[in-house]
């Protein structure tokens, strides 16, 4: 979990580095998640739905698109 921290710390200074780590971590704990289905199977999908979305506004922020307007 640090390390994601650290990734979103890194993102706020508009860190590419940053993110491509944090992007990192997180696709590893989604697919990590995924070896828990089927003993805590509401627990892993919604771990896997956040992780989606952090890494959803780690690759949208400070994009070029974003920038632009």
């Amino acid at each position: 979990m640090a390390a994601v921290g650290n990734s979103g710390a890194g993102r706020a200074d508009r860190s590419r580095r940053a993110a491509a780590a944090g992007g990192a971590v997180l696709g590893l704990n989604a697919v990590d998640q995924m070896y828990f289905i089927p003993a805590y199977p509401f627990w892993s999908l919604m771990i896997i739905a956040v992780d989606v979305v952090a890494l959803d506004g780690l690759c949208a922020f400070g994009s070029r698109q974003n920038l632009a307007t």
